[in-house]
């Protein structure tokens, strides 16, 4: 089963981006010791957006995502600071109840 895993990015900081960056990625890493199989745009896509200036950005995204959301089991919404504002959060939720997805919200892992 492939998880999609749903988490705020984008911000003006530098340093806010690499914070939610680190957070999504250990949920991510204790989803893989629980035997699932997670994808994160975020863990994916944030080292090679900083080492190849990409833009950051929801919108610019969407396609990429759109491709992995379709093949996704579940969408788990990590509830990270800033997940309620989030434009991209909110596409992923939107998009996956309109694929008929199921939707889990899951609390931040401290």
């Amino acid at each position: 089963m492939l998880i999609y895993v749903a988490s705020p990015y984008s911000h003006s900081l530098h340093i806010v981006r690499e914070q939610r960056y680190k957070q999504v990625m250990y949920y991510c890493a204790e989803l893989i010791e629980q035997g699932h199989v997670p994808f994160s745009p975020i863990v994916y896509a944030h080292p090679m957006a900083n080492r190849y200036n990409i833009p950051t950005d929801a919108q610019h995204w969407e396609k990429f995502n759109l491709v992995l959301l379709r093949k996704s089991d579940v969408l788990h919404i990590y509830r990270m600071d800033g997940w309620e504002e989030s434009k991209g959060v909110a596409w992923e939720l939107k998009t996956a109840k309109e694929l008929g997805i199921p939707v889990v919200e899951v609390d931040v892992i401290t």
